[in-house]
């Protein structure tokens, strides 16, 4: 166990008993890399005559399981400072394809698109991946070869078509508004071809 968690219920030696020895004794142990009887021994002298090997043993294991536990217990009781929410995990487009990312040293640029309602942007393609998080609205993306409609709105995450001729339209009444990220070889200033 690593020691920054030990001690952090070392707080909790107390439950081990009421001598002032065992709860001293009870500190020095949280402080241990290993529980190994041997080293307790010889890090304890004070307790050497009042307990056997066995009752060493049985109070490094209930150290352990006290440690354990109330480290749980006090992780709940705090407030945390940080919430994760994941929000998507995938290793495939929205089209199907697999993600496969540029070979070499990659360059990654994050962009923010306002798009306001009723607005169609070009048929263009990307042939890089490229990730959007829809901040606010509603987005439709059409695939312009097969005519498959994808639609998005404020919390999705999109995974664009690789490679793949496409378009999007604000179907919404306010601005769409994306948190657009693509990963490009290095040296490449954009990642979006329109088509002729």
């Amino acid at each position: 166990m690593r020691k920054g968690g030990l001690n952090l219920a070392s707080t909790l030696y107390c439950y081990v008993g009421p001598k002032d020895e065992i709860r001293e004794y009870g500190k020095r142990v949280l402080g241990f890399r290993d529980w190994n009887a041997k080293q307790i021994r010889a890090h304890s002298p004070t307790l050497k005559a009042t307990m056997s090997y066995s009752d060493q043993r049985t109070l490094c294991l209930g150290l352990v399981i006290a440690c354990l536990f109330s480290g749980h217990a006090l992780a709940d009781a705090v407030p945390k400072a940080v919430t994760v929410s994941p929000l998507a995990s995938t290793n495939k487009t929205a089209s199907g394809q697999p993600i496969t990312l540029p070979a070499g040293r990659t360059t990654v640029s994050v962009s923010r698109y306002i798009i306001a309602p009723g607005a169609t942007l070009p048929v263009h393609k990307h042939p890089y991946p490229r990730y959007a998080y829809v901040q606010a609205g509603h987005l439709a993306v059409y695939a312009a070869d097969t005519g498959q409609r994808y639609d998005y709105k404020a919390g999705d995450f999109i995974v664009e078509i690789l490679d793949g001729w496409h378009y999007g339209e604000n179907t919404g009444a306010e601005p769409v508004e994306l948190l657009v990220i693509d990963q490009m070889p290095e040296g490449r200033t954009t990642n979006t071809v329109l088509k002729p």
